[in-house]
């Protein structure tokens, strides 16, 4: 599969290590501490697909609207129509939703966000979208892991369909190892963000360790945090 069939995340480093991105249709479990560097890694995904004219869809469960709002706002640049929010942080009419914002917030009951997820994706036309799901480990507080297995396999069945990027966040070390490999197995694409002590400093990395339709997709990247977001180098590294 060369650069042409691929979708771009428009994290630069990364991009370049995939030889142009990811295929279409992949879903891709993230899993991560609920860090700064996750949320930058998932707001520049969103708003690279923004200015591309593409749909966001972003379910969140984890986080209130104004802190949400602070990561994203800037990020965006004029392309704020472009994103919906589907808030299920708080119960719907909580208190704490008021005032204007340049973003398209709709309160989502949790309870219903997985039959919302597909509604969204029954309407969503082939290719043009993305869609961010913060995260599997709320949803598993709310909903027993058969029934959020059997909602993520009807997802990853459609993202492949549609051919769309899906990216779904994971607490690390929050889950049962026979929970997370169960997951492992049903996405097409899994990766890992989390730090590590070598010696006397800490480095940050992102680590492949599944992507579906990629050769030689396992490679370990490390990242600074800037600024202007993140910085992946572009060379492989071997682990």
């Amino acid at each position: 599969m060369d650069a042409l069939n691929r979708v771009c995340t428009g994290i630069d480093g990364l991009d370049t290590q995939l030889g142009g991105g990811v295929p279409p249709g992949t879903s891709i479990l993230m899993i991560a501490d609920s860090t700064n560097a996750l949320y930058r890694f998932l707001d520049e995904i969103a708003a690279f697909g923004a200015k591309q004219d593409q749909d966001i869809y972003w379910f969140e469960l984890d986080r209130p609207r104004g802190l949400m709002e602070r990561s994203l706002n800037g990020a965006f640049e004029g392309h704020e129509e472009n994103i919906t929010i589907l808030d299920a942080y708080q119960p719907v009419g909580a208190a704490g939703h008021n005032g204007s914002s340049p973003f398209n917030f709709q309160d989502v009951d949790p309870l219903a966000v997985p039959d919302m997820v597909t509604e969204t994706l029954s309407t969503t036309e082939p290719g043009g979208y993305r869609l961010l799901f913060t995260s599997l480990s709320t949803l598993l507080q709310t909903l027993d892991s058969g029934e959020v297995l059997q909602f993520v396999r009807r997802v990853v069945a459609l993202g492949e369909e549609l051919g769309g990027l899906q990216i779904f966040t994971l607490i690390k070390d929050a889950h049962p190892p026979e929970e997370v490999a169960m997951l492992k197995h049903v996405f097409t694409g899994v990766f890992e963000l989390g730090m590590e002590r070598k010696g006397f400093g800490l480095y940050s990395y992102l680590k492949i360790i599944k992507l579906l339709g990629v050769s030689d997709a396992a490679k370990l990247m490390l990242f600074n945090e800037t600024e202007e977001g993140l910085r992946l180098e572009s060379t492989k590294r071997v682990f």
